[in-house]
């Protein structure tokens, strides 16, 4: 996530408000992933850990949308899902 790109997006969110939630979100991912090769390479297999990231990131960003102006992330993120 380029948080430039998302901040045009979003207007009203302050820039370091964003590039704490992009930094949250890259963390997250490279945590949960880096883990899951070492101790439950299983989890890599069958896509199960790609929807837990998945739903856990997309309700994180809801609760930021509805506490902030996310709203144009959220419906992009799930525009993307649904294409998949």
């Amino acid at each position: 996530m380029n948080p430039r790109s998302l901040a045009k997006q979003c207007n009203p969110v302050q820039p370091q408000t964003l590039d704490c939630i992009v930094f949250v979100i890259e963390q997250t991912i490279e945590a949960l992933t880096h883990a899951a090769v070492i101790e439950r390479s299983d989890l890599l297999q069958d896509g199960q850990l790609e929807s837990e990231i998945s739903q856990m990131l997309l309700s994180y960003l809801i609760w930021k949308s509805a506490h902030s102006s996310f709203a144009k992330i959220v419906d992009d993120i799930q525009t993307v899902k649904l294409k998949q």
